[in-house]
């Protein structure tokens, strides 16, 4: 008896602990990963911390952050002969966002999305992000004043214009590939692009000037049917996609108003969709709903003039029809993508409907689709005056 108690302390003391603990000086901490291709190999790169630098003992001009690079016929291939250069273990626990380059993702991301998911370390909640107009590692190296590595400016960029100005939408990789394997529905990826000189982005000089040589900016959607990418939408159309989706938090807008410009902005603002059978079939109906502030006005109007109002209203509203109009175009007719998730809607409301129009969807459902939308914003904020300056100097 007192045999397997002494056995059984003695296994309790050997199973505790962290099996694969590692010390942080062993590791290097990636916070973004690029993916490129050439010669029908993938070139991999991995942004890395510099610790030594991070800990002040690093030697004057000595970067923040490093982009090591490998390349391969696989992506693991790839991170492992990154392995041969890197005296540390490439750590992926910390990945902030993926940048995938335009020649990947139109061959397709199966590879990629199978590696990533695989991957134990990831938390799978990192950005996935499309390179427009330049090589996804270039991304990686451009340095800003604003943020200590070039990920994080990325990631944080992304969620202030998700937020601010719905040109954006918040994908990650969970999201991405739980829309990839949703019936009925397509994705859509922020892009990203350089603006300026990539050569002197990734010098430190890039941070000590008022003006940076180079900036990451971010671009429109990139469309998709399946895995692979089909182009590219505007700015307009990306407004249009999040309005249609529901993917907005506030927005802005800018129109011309009785030949003057005129700014609203729209901090709360929805959409509701549904489908109804009408002779057999289906017809998309879409009402979004906002509360908007009146911003600039630049000429004489009475806002105190419920009249007034009423106009503004109504020309925002089809300001906001024309975003949705040409985001609904772009998909049924330039790429034939139900990106809004129109199949996966009939298919929960309309199972039998949708099992007879899956199959060529894209193709002939989706493009003749009938999509109703009703658009009603109502202007409640008029700032801190009730006129116009223009009006108010002419009292």
């Amino acid at each position: 008896m007192k045999l397997k108690i002494i056995l059984t302390l003695c296994c309790c003391f050997i199973l505790t602990g962290c099996w694969n603990y590692r010390e942080l000086s062993e590791l290097s901490i990636s916070t973004g990963m690029s993916i490129d291709k050439e010669n029908d190999e993938y070139k991999v790169g991995m942004l890395v911390s510099n610790a030594q630098k991070i800990q002040g003992n690093s030697k004057e001009g000595e970067s923040q952050t490093i982009v090591l690079e490998g390349q391969g016929k696989t992506i693991l291939e790839a991170l492992k002969n990154i392995g041969l250069t890197s005296p540390k273990e490439l750590y992926f626990r910390h990945l902030l966002v993926v940048v995938i380059s335009e020649e990947v993702a139109k061959d397709g991301l199966n590879d990629v999305l199978d590696y990533l998911l695989r991957d134990s370390q990831s938390r799978k909640m990192f950005y996935m992000v499309l390179a427009h107009n330049c090589k996804a590692k270039d991304t990686l190296k451009i340095l800003s004043p604003l943020e200590a590595f070039p990920s994080q400016s990325i990631a944080i960029n992304i969620e202030e214009t998700y937020r601010l100005q719905a040109i954006m939408t918040k994908v990650t990789y969970n999201s991405f590939l739980s829309t990839l394997l949703e019936e009925g529905k397509e994705n859509y990826i922020n892009s990203v692009t350089i603006k300026g000189s990539t050569e002197k982005g990734e010098k430190e000089d890039n941070l000590k000037q008022t003006e940076p040589d180079a900036s990451i900016q971010m671009g429109t959607a990139g469309i998709f049917q399946n895995d692979k990418l089909l182009g590219w939408s505007t700015k307009n159309e990306n407004r249009g996609m999040n309005l249609l989706t529901n993917n907005i938090e506030q927005m802005y807008t800018i129109f011309n108003y009785h030949d003057n410009q005129t700014s609203i902005t729209i901090p709360k603002i929805g959409s509701k969709t549904k489908v109804e059978m009408k002779n057999g079939k289906p017809i998309i109906e879409v009402s979004i709903q906002g509360d908007g502030i009146i911003n600039e006005v630049n000429q004489k109007l009475d806002l105190e003039d419920p009249k007034v109002i009423k106009d503004l209203e109504k020309a925002t509203e089809k300001e906001l029809k024309k975003y949705t109009d040409s985001a609904i175009k772009m998909a049924q007719t330039k790429y034939q993508s139900d990106i809004f998730g129109y199949g996966s809607l009939i298919h929960k409301t309309y199972p039998k409907i949708w099992k007879k129009e899956k199959k060529d969807w894209n193709k002939s459902g989706f493009p003749n689709l009938k999509i109703n939308v009703n658009i009603d914003i109502t202007l409640q904020y008029k700032g801190s005056l009730e006129q116009s300056i223009k009006e108010a100097k002419h009292e």
